[in-house]
């Protein structure tokens, strides 16, 4: 068991010999990988080997192979998951949006918004028409009956 400062030590030993690849990584990958993250992402790595009891003689390969492989999964990760501006165009030659391909649950077709008010235009009409004595129950089946085609 090593102590906390020998731990230390040894950590800064590893990051050095691991931080010529992450710097390699992040100049070939630089817009999606970020040093700071992977630096990080590596001491961590390096920490858990160590805690986990990995040999004195083997750490520094360990350490390599283990940071290495943490960057190419986050470089296809990243890749996989890039993000997308919803007011982005979808193409150079057209100016729609992926916003406007997103279905909205408030949004009405126009069209279908005029076919509506025309027959509530309707319905109130046949409602006018009716005798002044017609019950209830005429005028609730008249509404229905029109609402219905709607």
């Amino acid at each position: 068991m090593t102590t906390a400062t020998e731990q230390d030590i040894l950590v800064l030993q590893l990051l050095e010999h691991v931080t010529p690849l992450i710097h390699r990584y992040v100049s070939q990958y630089r817009h999606t990988l970020n040093y700071e993250d992977m630096y990080q992402d590596a001491s961590i790595a390096i920490l858990r080997l160590i805690n986990a009891g990995t040999p004195q003689e083997e750490l520094q390969r360990y350490a390599y192979v283990r940071v290495r492989s943490r960057i190419i999964d986050r470089v296809k990760y990243n890749k996989r998951r890039q993000a997308v501006s919803l007011d982005a165009p979808l193409t150079d030659s057209t100016p729609a949006t992926l916003a406007d391909c997103i279905p909205s649950e408030y949004s009405i077709d126009p069209v279908r918004m005029l076919v509506i008010k025309e027959r509530l235009q309707e319905v109130y009409a046949a409602l006018w028409r009716l005798p002044p004595g017609a019950g209830r129950l005429k005028r609730a089946r008249a509404i229905r009956a029109a609402l219905a085609i709607v």
